[in-house]
């Protein structure tokens, strides 16, 4: 094995779904971290609520599923070794014992394609940080390329034109909005490294890093533009993809006041219609089967009631 996979810590959704079958009830508060993370919105437990009174198969389910498609995706990884769930600490002690060159991280409904080891280790591995393309797969695909120069000035050049505003930022999102040579849409990248398109190497560690520091996307960038980790940047093949299905939790329709629940049916439709649609282009056809998983699991969601 020349690479790990880490998935973050996530919520035991199976168990989850175990306990509101038998009981019908699940306080979904219990799932929550203590500290929510960036773009979790504070009502999601009332926002789970309403997709179960809205659909049969349940919210906790769903997520079980979406999680088990995921680990068999990184299970089809060639030449890596899945580490347990949140095992920080195992990961550290396996990457600095230099059997390991890469260590990846993964949310529990993201997929890799199976070669991505390798590609990375025909890459620039004297870096300390690898990122490479970053799309999202949300019914359409929607390509998020990386600038391959100048990692850090690029990423604080384009951030700082958002932030500004007005004349700038329209500026921004026109030339963002322009098409890909597959014909996606595309999206200007929200952070350095957003979360399963970036690996560390272990000259990472031996410089003093920590592996806690970056498990956490938006943590990992905020600590890479403030330090001094080389990181290289590759163009070329898709290697992963980020699943923003209709009940990821940033994804889940806001509530204000009497909201109505329906709204949470139209997400899946929207989804689902976007997604029977899409023509996958040749880089993303390793994805084909991890898609077409998740359009029937949504497509027996919207089937319930």
């Amino acid at each position: 094995m020349s690479a790990l996979i880490l998935r973050r810590h996530a919520p035991d959704w199976a168990s989850a779904a175990a306990e509101y079958t038998r009981s019908g009830r699940f306080d979904a508060s219990r799932l929550l971290p203590r500290d929510l993370p960036h773009g979790f919105p504070r009502d999601v437990a009332r926002r789970i609520d309403f997709w179960n009174q809205e659909f049969d198969v349940d919210y906790f389910s769903c997520r079980a599923r979406l999680a088990e498609i995921s680990l068999r995706s990184c299970l089809a990884v060639q030449d890596a070794e899945v580490v347990a769930v949140g095992d920080v600490r195992e990961a550290s002690r396996k990457l600095r014992s230099g059997r390991y060159k890469l260590c990846l991280f993964v949310d529990d409904d993201d997929w890799f394609a199976p070669n991505v080891v390798s590609a990375l280790r025909g890459s620039v591995l004297a870096a300390d940080v690898i990122r490479w393309c970053a799309p999202i797969f949300r019914g359409a695909l929607v390509q998020r390329s990386v600038p391959t120069r100048f990692p850090r000035w690029s990423f604080r050049l384009q951030r700082y034109f958002f932030r500004r505003g007005g004349a700038t930022r329209r500026l921004l999102n026109l030339w963002n909005s322009r098409k890909d040579r597959d014909g996606l849409d595309r999206e200007s990248i929200n952070f350095l490294v957003q979360t399963n398109n970036y690996a560390i190497t272990n000259s990472f560690l031996s410089k003093g890093g920590e592996l806690a520091a970056v498990i956490d996307h938006v943590r990992a960038s905020e600590h890479l533009l403030h330090t001094d980790f080389s990181i290289a940047s590759l163009p070329g093949p898709v290697l992963s993809l980020t699943n923003k299905h209709p009940c990821a939790v940033t994804q889940l329709p806001a509530l204000h006041g009497a909201a109505d629940s329906t709204c949470f049916r139209d997400r899946v439709e929207r989804f689902l219609a976007e997604g029977e649609q899409q023509d996958l282009p040749e880089a993303f056809q390793w994805a084909a089967g991890l898609i077409a998983e998740t359009l029937d699991l949504f497509s027996e969601v919207l089937a319930t009631r």
